[in-house]
């Protein structure tokens, strides 16, 4: 089993996606994420940080629920989204979760009906989800979770004033950042939009 407190449909599949254990990091991230605080996560390039993202936000979130999106996931670019969709559609085999991870692509309008159609997992970059925003096509009044991830890649200088922009709009909720590095935009976003976050760091020594 990958982790024993996790929903059984979940943990059904993870083994049949071929995960067999959960890592250290997979671990202690996944039970910081559902303890529903804020958390700050550094790990190694493949260390399993979007697995972990993506069995939290199954485990926390459950099913479909109304039409509103209940977690937003910052992204740094289109290749990333559509690579965490897949993931979602390979561990959320027993769950009606929607997730749409969004391109700039495609056409504003379409886009926005698309969301509006019902959505519980909205995918894209800072600056498209905040595009999307301006065109009526995001409500965040069910938002629960909010989370960047290769936090060093999606909160570059360039981007922090989509980033900024978005965390002012967004209600209180959960906000969680995984990354590769502890860039000085992540320990800025911490200082300015988290509540108190739990640091878990694995490239070196680990803290609480």
């Amino acid at each position: 089993m990958f982790l024993k407190k996790l929903n059984e449909n979940l943990n059904i599949s993870i083994e049949n996606s071929g995960l067999e254990k959960a890592n250290a990091l997979q671990k202690k991230a996944i039970g910081k994420v559902k303890s529903g605080a804020d958390v700050i996560c550094i790990g190694k390039e493949k260390s399993g940080k979007t697995t972990a993202i993506v069995i939290s936000v199954i485990q926390i979130l459950k099913q479909a629920v109304d039409d509103v999106p209940r977690a937003i996931i910052i992204v740094p670019d289109r290749e990333k989204a559509d690579a965490m969709s897949e993931v979602f559609d390979t561990l959320g085999r027993h769950t009606d979760l929607r997730v749409f991870p969004i391109n700039s692509k495609e056409n504003i309008e379409k886009l926005r009906d698309r969301v509006y159609a019902g959505s519980d997992v909205i995918i894209g970059t800072a600056k498209l989800i905040v595009k999307l925003y301006s065109n009526n096509g995001i409500n965040f009044n069910g938002l629960k979770m909010f989370i960047i991830d290769d936090g060093e890649a999606s909160i570059k200088p360039e981007l922090t004033s989509q980033i900024d922009r978005l965390s002012d709009i967004i209600p209180k909720s959960q906000r969680i950042i995984f990354a590769s590095e502890n860039k000085d935009g992540i320990s800025r976003f911490a200082e300015r939009y988290m509540n108190i976050p739990i640091r878990l760091n694995f490239i070196g020594k680990q803290s609480e």
